[in-house]
């Protein structure tokens, strides 16, 4: 608030934003031996967090395609997997339609 009473463009609010959630993801853990990649929905709407990741880091960010899918396809894989060993007759073992394709 004290930014919009202060007249900060949007422009500069959002530059703030982003500053903050990049500065708080920069503190995460990570192995620096393995791939960063961004994943969701945010990440396919805003790239300039991929930029400013990419500085907080010091190495390359890579946005994997349609990463808005990600996490729902992951939640689908999990759901067939808990379906597959939940069933223990042959014929329950199939994938439900539309699961996994």
């Amino acid at each position: 608030m004290k930014w919009l009473f202060a007249g900060t463009s949007k422009e500069d609010m959002a530059k703030g934003i982003y500053v903050s959630i990049a500065n708080r993801i920069s503190k995460l853990r990570v192995d620096t031996t393995v791939p960063v990649f961004l994943v969701g929905g945010v990440i396919a709407y805003h790239p300039y967090l991929k930029e400013l990741l990419e500085e907080k880091f010091g190495r390359p960010v890579q946005i994997i395609e349609k990463p808005i899918y990600v996490v729902s396809h992951g939640a689908a894989l999990i759901a067939r997997n808990h379906y597959q060993k939940s069933s223990k007759s042959p014929q329950n073992s199939a994938v439900p339609s539309g699961v996994g394709n």
